[in-house]
């Protein structure tokens, strides 16, 4: 087997969604920060690999079930534990092979199911739209392509690009001693009012060059000492794709730290919207299109009615469906012949998401008066 690419979620989030292949191998492990317990850390993924074998083995599926156990150890073998993530994926089945680091914290979970373990993709995947960041000084404007907790510089014809102050400042000659001190601060205002004006002309071209960047309506997050940044905004054109500002001068900062920066605002911005959203639902609760308990919300994704799903991260239900009815769902179990569904929410999940629904994944106790799960309809 070739060398496993490391990479975002983006596009692949579920992993090819529309693969269902009989047995799936989940297992999300948290890390500890970079190079100091991770030899824990191996040992962890270690135990974790020794728990998959067994749940393998209980299946007894002959020739797959060797394949699977040997996926699962060239792809734990081969990952780079020192990678700097809050925690670390890694997704096997007969047509998937995936290792995916993790940004934001993550539970252990080891799990052997007919679907994949989706809920902490999701919700970093909630934090993983592209954005541009501009860092703006007096001396030049920098532009950054981010995703994540990552930045690229971006270095075209574009950017960066320096401001020169090349304009020749002439100064006034002294007249007598009485008047050359008004002179002088004169010539000092005209200066400042100049200077002004041509930093102003420099934000003007700045912005021009974003259009090319910042198309599809792309996030853009400011950079630099706050001065800088209000004289931007007050010229910008672009200030509806700003969605904050990290005040300070950058230039000397090591790129992954001013990354890690980045990455802070970016959270906090997402976890906003999140609020937001939140607080639309709640004025909505009580409308028509707001569907609450497991199984009606079940019933609305079954009928394609489901919008947006929200659930809490580390909410886990079982229930189950009876033989040949896979729309109305049951808590407990039914009298007939029926199918069990271990974690009917991640089952749920895929469902919404298989008829082009969203699904916002919030920290657990959000919505607790919803018995941690609600859905916003599309009709």
């Amino acid at each position: 087997m070739g060398r496993q690419v490391q990479h975002f979620p983006g596009d692949e989030i579920l992993l090819q969604k529309g693969t269902k292949d009989t047995v799936c191998v989940s297992i999300i492990l948290p890390l500890h920060s970079p190079f100091s317990q991770r030899k824990e850390d191996r040992l962890i993924l270690q135990k974790a690999n020794s728990k998959v074998k067994e749940y393998l083995a209980q299946k007894n599926d002959g020739l797959t079930t060797e394949l699977l156990i040997q996926s699962v150890d060239d792809l734990l073998s081969s990952v780079d534990i020192n990678i700097h993530a809050a925690g670390i994926g890694f997704f096997v089945s007969k047509n998937v092979k995936e290792i995916i680091p993790f940004f934001l914290p993550v539970e252990e979970k080891v799990i052997v199911s007919n679907s994949f373990e989706i809920r902490d993709l999701i919700y970093q995947e909630n934090y993983s739209f592209p954005y541009m960041v501009l860092h703006l000084t007096h001396k030049e404007a920098r532009l950054f392509e981010g995703k994540q907790n990552t930045i690229t510089e971006v270095t075209d014809g574009n950017f960066p690009r320096k401001y020169e102050d090349d304009y020749e400042y002439s100064r006034p000659s002294r007249g007598s001693s009485y008047v050359g001190d008004a002179f002088l601060k004169d010539f000092e205002q005209d200066k400042s009012r100049l200077e002004k004006l041509r930093y102003e002309q420099f934000t003007r071209d700045i912005d021009k060059l974003l259009a090319k960047y910042l198309n599809s309506g792309k996030n853009l997050l400011l950079a630099g000492v706050k001065n800088d940044l209000i004289t931007f905004q007050r010229e910008s054109k672009h200030t509806s794709n700003i969605i904050g500002q990290l005040d300070g001068n950058y230039t000397y900062t090591p790129q992954h730290e001013f990354a890690a920066f980045v990455w802070e605002k970016i959270r906090a911005y997402t976890d906003k919207q999140k609020a937001e959203l939140l607080s639309e639902f709640e004025e909505q609760v009580g409308n028509k299109n707001v569907v609450t308990g497991l199984p009606e919300i079940w019933k609305a994704a079954s009928e394609g009615r489901a919008y947006r799903l929200l659930v809490e991260k580390d909410y886990i239900h079982p229930a189950f469906l009876v033989t040949g009815d896979n729309i109305h769902l049951h808590l407990k179990p039914p009298m007939q012949p029926h199918l069990i569904l271990a974690d009917a929410i991640n089952e749920l999940i895929e469902l919404v998401l298989s008829k082009d629904g969203e699904v916002t994944i919030f920290e657990n106790g959000t919505l607790e008066n919803w018995q941690r799960i609600a859905l916003i309809t599309r009709y």
